[in-house]
This record gives structure tokens, sequence and C-alpha cells, in this order.
């Protein structure tokens, strides 16, 4: 069962909005290097969004743990945070294709 995360982030301003995603599009492969995909989008000026897909549960976990370093660490620079977790319905991309029905 493929696990997604959805992390919604609003930031003190513009600025530390792009040096966040920044840091997220250049090292995401690297921190969540066990996801099967990371996606990064800047929805305002001051706020951002990952997506994330994991394999199964065990590994989002160790995924969550990543994210939650990660948000402490940019902490001074967050205003709110939203963490939503579900079950992945389907996949479609060029390199997987998977549906739960």
């Amino acid at each position: 069962m493929f696990v997604g995360r959805v992390v919604m982030v609003d930031f003190v301003d513009e600025n530390e909005t792009d040096k966040m995603l920044r840091f997220l599009s250049q090292n995401g492969k690297t921190l969540f290097e066990s996801a099967v995909s990371f996606n990064v989008l800047k929805t305002t000026p001051s706020s951002g969004m990952t997506i994330t897909i994991y394999p199964d549960e065990k590994t989002a976990e160790s995924g969550a743990e990543e994210r939650d370093r990660v948000l402490k660490e940019w902490s001074t620079s967050i205003v709110q945070t939203t963490i939503l977790e579900a079950e992945v319905s389907s996949v479609a991309s060029k390199s997987i294709e998977y549906s739960k029905y």
C-alpha cells in the first residue's frame, strides 16, 4: 500500500519561502531517498507544499522523522504547518502506474 503525505507550510515572507523551497528542491532526493516521489510546490508568495509518496507505512514513518528534523531547523521561518497523510488510491507517471482499484 502506497502512503501519501502532503505538508503545507506558511512562511514569514516570500524570501523565506523561496529559500526553503530551494533547499527542498535541491536536497529532497537525498533527504527523502526512500520516497517513490517527492514534489515541491509554491502555492502562494508566502506558502508552499510538498507531496511525497512512500511505498509503505514503515518507510513513511522514517520519512516523517526526517521531515520533523527539517521543519525544526527552519522553525524560525515558519508560521504554520499542516500535515496530511493518506492511503494512495492511484499513481500515474512515466515510471510508476498504480491503482488500488
